[in-house]
C-alpha cells in the first residue's frame, strides 16, 4: 500500500489519509510493525527465528516473558531477554526480541499439554455445534421441500339402490 499524497499539502510531505492504517497492511504486503525473534546461537551470531505483524502477538511481549512455540509439532520454549525498537524508515518499524531457549521441563511443558488438551476439547465443542448445526439446516431443508401427499378427489359414492331383476325370456 503505498502512501497517499495530502490534499494541498507540499510535493515533498506524503501523509497517509488514514492514521489508523499506520498500523494496517494489504495482504500479501510486509507489515507496517513487525515483531522478529532472534536468538543468539552457539557462534553467538543472531539468528533470526521468526517474524511476525505486532497484531499476531497483541503487544508487543515484554523483557521476561515466555513464548512457547508449537508451530512445528515439538514445542520450543523462549524467554525474551532484551527488547530493542527499531525505527526502521518512516513507514517500517518494529520490535527485535532478543531471546534464549529454555529448559521446557515442570511448567513449560505442563502448560503446553493442559493448553493442548483444552485445544482439543474446545475444537471438539466446535464440531458438535457444526453438526448440530448441519443437522438442524438439513432438517430445515428437507421440511421446506417435503412434498404434501397428493389429495385424493372425493369418492363419488353412488347410492345403493335395489334393482329389479328382469328374468330373462326362455
Amino acid at each position: 500500500m503505498t502512501p497517499k499524497k495530502k490534499q494541498g499539502a507540499s510535493p515533498d510531505i506524503i501523509a497517509d489519509t488514514d492514521l489508523g492504517s499506520l498500523l494496517k497492511s494489504e495482504v500479501g504486503e510486509r507489515p507496517r510493525v513487525e515483531v522478529r525473534l532472534l536468538k543468539i546461537n552457539a557462534e553467538g551470531k543472531l539468528e533470526e527465528l521468526s517474524c511476525y505483524p505486532l497484531s499476531y502477538y497483541g503487544s508487543c511481549p515484554n523483557v521476561g516473558d515466555t513464548i512457547v512455540d508449537g508451530m512445528l509439532g515439538k514445542p520450543s520454549f523462549y524467554s525474551i531477554q532484551r527488547r530493542y525498537f527499531v525505527g526502521e524508515s518512516a513507514w517500517f518499524s518494529g520490535w527485535a526480541l532478543i531471546v534464549r531457549e529454555i529448559d521446557p521441563t515442570g511448567p513449560p511443558l505442563k502448560l503446553w499439554e493442559e493448553w493442548q488438551d483444552a485445544t482439543k476439547f474446545w475444537d471438539d465443542v466446535a464440531d458438535q455445534k457444526a453438526e448440530e448445526l448441519h443437522q438442524s439446516i438439513l432438517r430445515s431443508i428437507q421440511a421446506a421441500t417435503k412434498r404434501p401427499e397428493p389429495k385424493k378427489p372425493p369418492s363419488k359414492t353412488m347410492p345403493k339402490t335395489r334393482r329389479k331383476r328382469i328374468p330373462k325370456p326362455t
